[in-house]
């Protein structure tokens, strides 16, 4: 049975193999072949999960362009093939320059995938503070994404609803996860979430403790509506996955254990 592609992930697939097929200039990413930016590209639109920040602290980033490239994959398509081309990309309002020392830089071999990193790196260096340079996968300062960056990003790229309820000083309260369940489940928003990451990566009850050395570490999306009782469950998109089942498969996490890491959540809806 041939199931018909989506009109919009043709055109962004057309607008790829033209931009791979181009030889008249190398591009302003002076040491990355255009062919792997086209191919990430394209994987990408077929399959936004498949974004994946890789070793690098841009989980931010990676939660906004998966969301900009379900919603409008011609507009995430053109916003990378610019960068790569120009130095300059664009996503309605929101203007993205990299710096030199990014357009120069090569990340480790298998540390994350060259469409990501021209797509991703470049938002977060484009939107640093004066002094914060990213061109390095390692540097985790410069990689930090703050909530109300989201909510600036999400505004300028067009969101007409956009919902900020996440700190990166205090954990949040029920009330807070359920009103970001309901966005997700019944009013079709984009939910990102805001969390201590050893709640995807650490196994058995007392790893989820909180204390003062827990800090928020990483923005995921919420992937189904949050589970309460008996215990607290959900799925996100993270790393380069669809689907991720938190707690892992045949784990119990109480309510306090989650909300003694979790830390918010931004919304946005068309």
């Amino acid at each position: 049975m041939h199931i018909q592609q989506n009109p919009a992930v043709t055109k962004a697939l057309k607008q790829i193999e033209e931009f791979k097929k181009r030889t008249s200039h190398a591009g302003r990413f002076y040491s990355i072949p255009r062919a792997q930016v086209a191919d990430g590209l394209a994987e990408r639109v077929k399959d936004p999960s498949k974004i994946n920040q890789g070793s690098a602290q841009l989980c931010g980033p990676a939660a906004l362009l998966y969301s900009v490239a379900q919603d409008s994959p011609e507009a995430y398509t053109q916003f990378g093939i610019d960068l790569f081309e120009k130095g300059e990309g664009r996503l309605k309002e929101l203007v993205v320059t990299p710096g030199d020392d990014l357009l120069r830089a090569v990340p480790k071999n298998g540390s994350i995938d060259m469409a990501d990193w021209v797509t991703l790196a470049s938002l977060r260096d484009s939107e640093n503070w004066f002094g914060f340079s990213y061109s390095d996968t390692n540097q985790a300062a410069a990689g930090i994404t703050w909530p109300n960056e989201f909510e600036k990003w999400f505004t300028k790229i067009g969101y007409t609803k956009v919902i900020n309820k996440a700190s990166k000083w205090s954990t949040q309260s029920r009330l807070n996860a359920e009103e970001a369940s309901r966005l997700y489940d019944d009013d079709d928003y984009h939910v990102i979430l805001l969390l201590n990451h050893k709640l995807l990566t650490q196994r058995g009850h007392r790893t989820y403790e909180h204390s003062v050395a827990t800090p928020p570490t990483h923005y995921v999306v919420l992937r189904s509506k949050i589970q309460f009782a008996p215990t607290v469950k959900f799925d996100v998109y993270t790393w380069g996955q669809r689907r991720v089942q938190v707690p892992h498969l045949g784990e119990a996490m109480t309510l306090d254990e989650f909300l003694g890491n979790y830390f918010g959540f931004v919304a946005c809806k068309h």
